[in-house]
């Protein structure tokens, strides 16, 4: 900040000519615009610094400008029926400035009895009135104090209550109190009052008459409209700016204005062309504040500059949307088509047009117009008595404008096309404009059209979309001079008579397109339209072609004929009978069904035939005969998607019988396979030929060197194919004549310095995307710079070695769009390219390994419009001064590289930013309040994944357009800002992986356009709003990890969603039957880690799409419903660590876990995007789903599409009884089964054989028995298994394979198992068969006998010791002690030694 001692000083500084490039953006220089407060408008006006415009109101546009420009008194402050119903700022300056402005009388005012009417006196009463009173402070404050400003804050200020004009004094909240309908009116600073009202529609901003204190009020409508007629006249000059700046200047977008503009300002007369294209810019839009006009006259700048010639002509006559008279230089044409990108209807006022006194053309088309302002609509016009040409297509206007514009009687064509008119129309309103000679009403919701005798020169008649009757045709007869007749879609059916036009003479175009016409009746030799000369029966369903063809013959003076989407497959038509088709040149057969002998017709019987349309159309059939006729005059062939074998030999019929073909396009046609012998034998000799398109068919093979002939060529496309070679040894070295040359997507070998291409010197657009780049050129070369000046470059490769950047770019000054990305360039950003194109408006250059600073042209580029530089390696910080180098980028990414520092301010400088990508850096620092309040374009603002800091907004907020907010992965902390509910228009919002806390703001649930609400990893808390139910285009949902607490909303089933992650919180409750009810386009269901009771839904079964089911580490009970087995697209399903019993259910083999289900199994993506088309540009967000799921006893986190390949069963750690269902066997897709912790029993099913993808596989800790089958040996796959802790027995499966990689663990708790790792069984097959047989001879006892011995002394032990306690009382006791420690202590042995543990992980 430079500080001045004197305002002279600071006037010195304004004043001195600089070069404002060689300025620091904060700095008082770097302003375009100098404006400054009320207490320096003498001097600046003295001194000329500002200058009004002189009579500004007595100006024609100035008068007729709209009720909400026009200006009031402050008087209304003091009105009775306002009493209580205002607020204010509780600062003195202004309320005691507002009742001095009420008095007429200055903020500045010295002495107030000599400048002020009634003196101090009459003050006090006004002040008196704006508050209390009854309060004895506000009806006696000493009138001496006024001189000391400050009395108000101490004794007027207090005045809140009671009887009182003004309700609130509060400089904070004066406006909340307006917002929620407390106060009717506010007053207060246009810096707060802008922001606010913006959205709010039914609130108007006044300007006061009196004025107010500084900028923003009287002073500030000459200022803009000075601004903007500055910008308007000198937008492409190239002259240096006044130098200057103000706080107000530099938080807003700085515009140029060159030296000539102070004089300019002090005329009467600012120019034709300056004068004509305020007026453009002014009427556009309706608004209602300040701020409107700046930011429409900012958008509308971005079709200013494509209106601008290539020169950036000063004279707007040379613009392509103007044009001016000849001898007097005044416009008298203007296409304003198509401006408009607002979502809703806006309202014209037409009268700022009627200083356009020698307009004649005026389009509005294509533009949202709902209607005119009150009392300022189309009649207004009527003052324009050269206007001849009006078009109001494809707007909202509904019937009242008919009556406005009866009054524009030189009008010669009105189009009306695509409206809101409804009901009846009668052209008798019509009548007073008597020289109407176009009249287009079609495409209306008219039902009845009334005729009338009053437009006798109407010629053009335009009638499409309307559903008329055939006898309207009659009532038509009273145009007497109609030519052109268009009735396309208006409901005729059947067959139609042609005779029935017979009365129109003069009819020269007739459409009847799109009618259900089957049978169109030509009478033999009818006589009638002899002047027809275009005819459209497209996709009118004639059933006999030939018979349609052979009628036509009848119009003698047919040029055009239009037949699309008709069937002419059996076509007979003899030459005989067409020989009257002499002057027909235009012929249109696209999308229909022919026969190849309906060509050899049409060659023979249209001599003058130049062009044919075959657009996207069926030939059958071969061809016969001797020979094909020749189309003599045929220059214009298109056969772009036609379905045929098009074949050496027919490519031959082109070569032999179109010899004078200027046009060819074959795009999208299947030539074939060999380049050579098509082009060769097919195209090559076809001499004349400028335009040959035939990409996207497949050739293979090099360029035939017989393509250096055709030395006429302009254009040539082969893009998308499989061609190969190296074009420095191919025939385009020598097709010097080239201007366009597409390569795109093939293998060729290029260079990147373009040396064969040197001496191409009308080349201006190269296209060679995705082929093989190769280094410059080592050979001498005769040319060191190129002969060319390209408009358009594109090189891109996948693949080659490491080049230089390409040095002829270094000659290059016509660039406007360079694509050079992904080739592996060395170097740093080449700023030069630039500096030496200034009409450069595409730039990208991303993934080319680019190191180094980011360094920016020293001068402003105002024509670059997208700038891509993404995925290199640049680093250190982004020039603070970006936004005022590049003021004019629509999209910025420089995501994925290496720069620091804080996001530069100066982004908000750049009004038309929609897409800005500053993501996958190191930047630090917070968001720039500067960026979130100006950019009210952006849509697409993606900080994700740096070291952003802070809060996320503050409530000055302004991106209210924003479709994508991409924040996540930072260190952001606070709530989510209330300021994100303006942004209506939002679809993603991606704010995981920071330090938010709060509760998720309920109105999101307003944001119904939302599709994605990414907030994973924060410290949010409360419940899911209920709002959330109102989301009905709503697809991802993940606020997992978490403190989300209550229960998931019954109403919340989106029809859309796809993914629900919502783990990882403290969800209680049960899952209600509205919950997810009938999502059937729900994929993935992860309510994990939660507290979620009761049992599984039975209605999971209409989640017809689910794919991956988890709800581990939960409290739920019941049983595993069979409805789960109605999931035919289940692949994983996680019910782990619940309360679940029961049996598992035998059905799964349902689902696509089973790969011989009827179900057809496809790979899900799981790696979506939000696309978004934004000026043509796509941005896309990636998102990659991930969630966690336990597999061979590791909890992993898996992510995109590997989820698609991941399969699995998880029901561990649960109450599960019963057998294992042997269909789990059956499970053949599946990688892990985990079973474990469960009370099964039962067999191992040997089923488990067939789970050939099987890699984790846990029964453990069950109550299992039996034998572990053998045949699991032949899981080839199986890298985790564990049956330990059941009651198995026998030996262990063979040790070998998988199975001899899994130790003694996998084993353990199992008492009766054996074999490797275990302990080796010892089996009786080992023994001799001699040594078992005396074995057996030895035991030989008398069985009987042993157990009667047995059984007698077992009863005489037993006897004899009854006895013994029963008569020794001293040894009863001893012995009951005996047996009790006894039982103690072989209770505890098997607790502690035998009965093993059990833990659930």
């Amino acid at each position: 900040m430079n500080l001045c001692a004197s305002i002279d000083g600071i006037f010195n500084n304004l004043s001195v000519p600089f070069n404002k490039v060689k300025s620091k953006s904060a700095s008082y220089m770097a302003a375009d615009l100098v404006s400054v407060g009320d207490s320096w408008l003498s001097f600046a006006i003295k001194n000329r610094l500002i200058e009004p415009i002189a009579g500004a109101e007595d100006q024609d546009w100035f008068k007729c400008l709209s009720h909400k420009w026009k200006v009031t008194s402050l008087s209304l402050i003091l009105e009775p029926e306002l009493a209580g119903r205002i607020s204010m700022v509780n600062s003195p300056r202004e309320v005691i400035g507002s009742v001095l402005k009420y008095r007429v009388a200055s903020y500045n005012s010295n002495d107030i009895d000599s400048q002020v009417a009634g003196g101090k006196i009459a003050v006090q009463q006004n002040l008196a009135l704006l508050a209390n009173q009854e309060d004895s402070r506000c009806n006696h404050v000493d009138p001496g104090k006024f001189d000391k400003v400050l009395v108000w804050r101490s004794e007027i200020g207090l005045c809140n209550s009671g009887a009182f004009q003004v309700r609130l004094f509060d400089s904070t909240h004066y406006l909340k109190a307006f917002a929620i309908g407390d106060v009717w009116v506010a007053v207060g600073w246009i810096s707060d009052v802008l922001p606010t009202v913006k959205h709010m529609s039914n609130v108007a901003v006044v300007v006061p008459k009196s004025g107010a204190s500084c900028l923003p009020f009287y002073f500030d409508i000459h200022i803009v409209i000075s601004f903007i007629l500055a910008i308007t006249r000198f937008l492409p000059c190239k002259q240096e700016v006044i130098p200057g700046a103000s706080p107000s200047a530099l938080e807003s977008t700085l515009v140029k204005l060159p030296e000539e503009l102070l004089e300019e300002f002090g005329k009467k007369d600012h120019g034709a062309n300056a004068t004509d294209f305020f007026i453009i810019l002014a009427s556009i839009v309706e608004v209602s504040s300040f701020e409107a006009v700046y930011a429409y006259a900012f958008s509308l700048l971005y079709y200013l500059y494509d209106w601008a010639d290539d020169e950036g002509a000063t004279d707007c006559c040379q613009w392509e949307r103007v044009e001016c008279s000849n001898t007097t230089g005044r416009v008298t044409a203007l296409d304003l088509s198509d401006t408009y990108s607002g979502e809703y209807g806006w309202y014209l006022n037409a009268s700022l047009f009627t200083s356009f006194q020698q307009l004649e053309s005026l389009d509005f088309s294509l533009n949202k117009i709902a209607g005119c302002d009150e009392n300022e609509g189309l009649e207004r016009l009527s003052r324009l008595n050269n206007l001849k040409m009006l078009n109001l297509s494809y707007n909202w206007f509904n019937n009242s404008i008919l009556s406005s514009l009866t009054r524009l009687s030189s009008l010669r064509s009105l189009k009306l096309y695509a409206n809101n008119l409804e009901g009846s129309i009668d052209v008798k309103e019509f009548d007073s404009l008597r020289d109407l000679e176009e009249l287009d009403i079609g495409w209306n919701m008219i039902d009845k059209f009334v005729v009338s005798k009053g437009l006798s020169k109407l010629k053009s008649l335009g009638l499409a979309g309307i559903k008329l009757n055939r006898s309207i045709l009659s009532s038509l007869t009273v145009f007497s001079s109609l030519r052109e007749l268009h009735l396309r879609d208006t409901g005729f059916k059947g067959t139609f008579d042609v005779r029935e036009f017979d009365s129109f003479n003069n009819l020269e175009v007739l459409d009847l397109s799109w009618n259900e016409i089957d049978n169109l009746v030509v009478p033999q030799g009818y006589k009638g339209l002899r002047k027809l000369k275009s005819l459209d029966l497209s996709g009118v369903g004639i059933r006999d072609g030939s018979k349609l063809l052979q009628s036509m013959g009848s119009f003698p003076s047919l040029n055009t004929l239009h037949l699309l989407l008709n069937n002419f497959n059996n076509i007979a038509t003899a030459t005989q009978e067409l020989h009257t088709f002499t002057n027909l040149e235009y012929l249109t057969l696209d999308h229909s069904s022919l026969h190849i002998s309906l060509l050899q017709s049409i060659a023979s019987i249209f001599p003058s035939l130049k062009d044919l349309s075959m657009f996207d159309c069926k030939v059958n059939g071969l061809v016969r005969g001797q020979g094909f006729p020749h189309f003599k005059s045929l220059d214009h062939l298109d056969m772009v998607f036609a379905r045929t074998a098009l074949n050496t030999s027919f490519l031959q019929i082109i070569r032999e019988s179109m010899p004078s073909l200027k046009y060819l396009s074959m795009s999208d046609s299947t030539l074939g396979t060999n380049s050579s012998r098509i082009l060769d034998q097919g195209l090559c000799s076809l001499m004349h030929l400028q335009e040959l398109y035939i990409d996207n068919n497949d050739l293979r093979g090099s360029l035939p060197w017989c393509l250096a002939n055709m030395t006429s060529l302009r254009i040539l496309d082969v893009s998308s194919n499989q061609l190969t070679g190296s074009i420095s040894s191919s025939p385009l070295v020598h097709l010097t004549s080239i201007e366009e040359l597409m390569l795109s997507n093939n293998h060729f070998q290029i260079p990147i310095s373009l040396e064969p291409l040197f001496n191409h010197s009308r080349l201006k657009i190269f296209d060679a995307a995705n082929n093989e780049i190769k280094a410059e050129i080592t050979e001498s070369h005769s040319l060191t710079a190129p002969n060319f000046q390209l408009q358009a470059l594109s090189l891109s490769s996948g693949y080659g070695d490491g080049v230089t950047f390409p040095k002829f770019l270094y000659h290059q000054h016509d660039l406007e769009d360079v694509r050079l990305s992904h080739v592996n360039m060395d170097g740093e950003f080449p700023n030069w390219l630039l500096e030496n194109n200034t009409k450069l408006r595409q730039l990208y250059l991303v993934n080319d390994s680019l190191t180094g600073p980011f360094r920016l042209p020293i001068h402003s580029h105002r024509w670059l419009r997208f700038l891509d530089v993404s995925n290199n390696n640049f680093q250190g910080h982004i020039p603070v001064e970006i936004g005022d180098i590049l003021p004019s980028l629509i999209s910025f990414n420089i995501s994925m590289n290496a720069l620091d520092s804080s996001i530069p301010s100066s982004f908000g400088n750049m009004n038309f930013l929609q897409i800005l990508d500053l993501s996958n850096n190191q930047l630090t620092g917070e968001i720039p309040e500067h960026l979130a309040v100006s950019c009210v374009n952006l849509e697409f603002l993606a900080l994700s994944n740096n070291n952003l800091k802070g809060h996320m907004f503050s409530r000055n907020f302004n991106l209210t357009n924003l479709r994508s907010l991409q924040l996540e992965g930072n260190h952001l902390e606070g709530e989510i800002p209330q300021s994100l509910s303006k942004c209506s228009s939002l679809e993603g919002l991606y704010l995981n992986n920071n330090s938010l806390s709060g509760k998720i703001p309920r109105w999101l649930g307003n944001l119904t356009g939302l599709k994605h609400i990414i907030m994973p990893e924060n410290h949010l808390e409360g419940p899911i709003p209920v709002g959330f139910c109102q989301l009905y285009s709503l697809q991802i949902l993940d606020i997992s990890d978490n403190n989300i607490s209550g229960s998931l909303p019954s109403c919340f089933h989106p029809l859309s969603i796809e993914q629900v992650h919502l783990s990882k919180n403290m969800l209680h409750g049960q899952l209600k039957r509205g919950t997810f009810f009938h999502c059937s386009s729900l994929v993935t269901l992860d309510l994990s880690y939660n507290r979620l009771n009761g049992s599984i839904p039975n209605w999971v079964d209409g989640l017809s799409q689910l794919s991956h089911l988890i709800l581990g580490h939960n409290n739920l009970e019941g049983e595993v419903p069979v409805q789960l087995c109605e999931l035919n697209q289940l692949q994983l399903l996680d019910l782990s660590n619940n309360n679940l019993h029961g049996p598992i259910p035998p059905c799964f083999d349902n689902t696509t876990l089973h790969e011989s289900s009827n179900n057809s199994y496809s790979l899900k993506p799981f790696e979506t995007s939000l696309v978004m088309d934004s000026m043509m540009i796509p941005a896309e967000k990636q998102i990659h789903e991930n969630f966690e799921f336990t597999t061979k006893n590791i909890a992993y986190i898996y992510q995109g599409k590997v989820l698609s390949l991941l399969s699995g069963l998880d029901l561990s750690c649960n109450k599960l009884i019963g057998h294992i269902p042997p269909q789990i066997g059956n499970l053949t897709r599946i990688q892990t089964l985990n079973l474990s912790h469960n009370n099964l029993t039962g067999l191992i099913p040997s089923t488990f054989s067939n789970l050939k993808h099987i890699e984790s596989l846990d029964l453990s800790y069950n109550k299992l028995n039996g034998k572990i089958p053998h045949q699991l040996v032949e899981l080839k796959t199986l890298a985790v298994f564990s049956v330990a802790y059941n009651n198995l027995s026998g030996e262990i499966p063979e040790w070998t394979a998988q199975f001899a990689t899994f130790n003694e663990s996998s084993y353990e708790g199992n008492t009766f198992l054996c074999g490797l790792p275990l302990p080796i069984c010892r089996s009786p097959a080992t023994m001799s068969e001699a040594s078992i047989g005396n074995e057996r001879d030895d035991n030989l006892i008398d069985i009987d006998s042993f157990f009667i011995t047995f059984t007698t002394s077992y009863v005489v032990v037993i006897f004899g010791i009854v006895i013994v306690l029963y008569v020794n009382s001293y040894w009863r006791r001893k012995w009951f002690y005996f047996v009790e420690m006894w039982i103690t202590s072989c209770y505890y042995f098997v607790v502690d030694n035998l009965i093993p543990t059990r833990f659930c992980h």
